[in-house]
């Protein structure tokens, strides 16, 4: 260029990401890689599962995301919840897998505390923020389903909690919630 400046144009190309989750559920019931929603709330908390493929082998063990939402409760200055934040499985949580007939299919190995001791120190609730969400990823280390047939199940969680927290000075939920239901293939 004569007599003029020269300017340097550089241009970043960022390439477009929607946040999404494997195995969810879209409105039409197909699998999808829609973010999920939680089950039905219950005074301001959601629950929601999240299997980590959605195709699985026959005999692969089944993974999945288990997560509590905040969605707040209606009013105008909504509240952190504080919950039993332990989420043991069997105990708090409960993972269903159905079959194509709507039968549950059954654990082949599941680990668990017989008998759940109560909780012991405040720091063992969660709070959760409005518009937050507290989970865990749960694995064969923690249960075993038999998925040796292919076809479509269905896959959803329930999650109970019993600690109201009075003894730490907290208000905890306390009651029973049931996740989203998403389906999942298993091919051989």
């Amino acid at each position: 260029m004569r007599g003029g400046s020269s300017v340097l144009l550089l241009v970043a190309v960022v390439p477009l990401v929607i946040w999404s989750v494997p195995g969810a559920q879209d409105e039409g019931g197909d699998v999808s890689m829609a973010r999920p929603t939680g089950g039905d709330p219950v005074e301001g908390l959601s629950a929601a599962l999240v299997p980590l493929e959605r195709r699985y082998a026959c005999g692969e063990e089944l993974r999945a995301l288990f997560y509590l939402t905040n969605i707040g409760n209606g009013t105008e200055e909504p509240e952190a919840t504080a919950v039993d934040g332990r989420l043991v499985f069997l105990y708090h949580i409960r993972i269903h897998v159905l079959d194509a007939a709507g039968d549950e299919v059954p654990y082949t190995n599941w680990r668990t505390h017989l008998r759940m001791p109560p909780v012991r120190r405040a720091e063992e609730f969660a709070i959760i923020p409005v518009g937050r969400f507290y989970g865990r990823e749960f694995t064969g280390e923690h249960w075993r389903v038999a998925l040796d047939k292919p076809g479509t199940y269905e896959v959803y969680a329930t999650f109970t909690a019993h600690e109201d927290g009075a003894g730490f000075g907290l208000q905890a939920w306390t009651g029973e919630l049931e996740s989203n239901r998403t389906r999942i293939e298993v091919v051989e």
